[in-house]
């Protein structure tokens, strides 16, 4: 299955500047990303991070993905209709951007948004494309 294809939904409509579906079960790694974006560059130790059972962790310590450090503002992996988490990057010399992660069974969908595009936005794009993909079984 070529995942670019959800990528570029996720990238559609100038809110997002990087996009990634990224596996977490089995053997964890990026399935697609957008070129050159730092959701390209995640880790496995990155994504155990992020679908790690110690959530309370998150708030303190954040995470970083692809690099880049960011903070936690909303976990909500557990709740069972929801399954999304915002986040913010850190950055103290320079602009910070709202992040979007969606879990599913099999698969985490990211998005980072442009400059001033708000959380919620991006929080919408990732759970209705973490919907579709479990109902097609991941």
């Amino acid at each position: 299955m070529s995942w670019s294809g959800y990528v570029d939904n996720l990238m559609g409509g100038g809110q997002v500047q990087d996009a990634a579906i990224v596996g977490h079960t089995d053997s964890p790694s990026v399935w697609a990303a957008t070129p050159g974006g730092i959701f390209s560059k995640i880790t496995v130790t990155e994504i155990n991070a992020v679908v790690s059972g110690d959530r309370e962790k998150l708030f303190v310590n954040g995470l970083v993905l692809g690099g880049q450090k960011c903070s936690v503002l909303r976990d909500e992996f557990s709740v069972a209709d929801n399954q999304v988490m915002d986040l913010r990057t850190k950055n103290p010399n320079g602009p910070t951007y709202n992040i979007s992660i969606c879990k599913t069974a099999k698969a985490l969908v990211l998005v980072m948004g442009n400059a001033e595009v708000h959380g919620g936005c991006l929080n919408k794009k990732v759970f209705d494309m973490g919907k579709y993909l479990r109902c097609a079984g991941y």
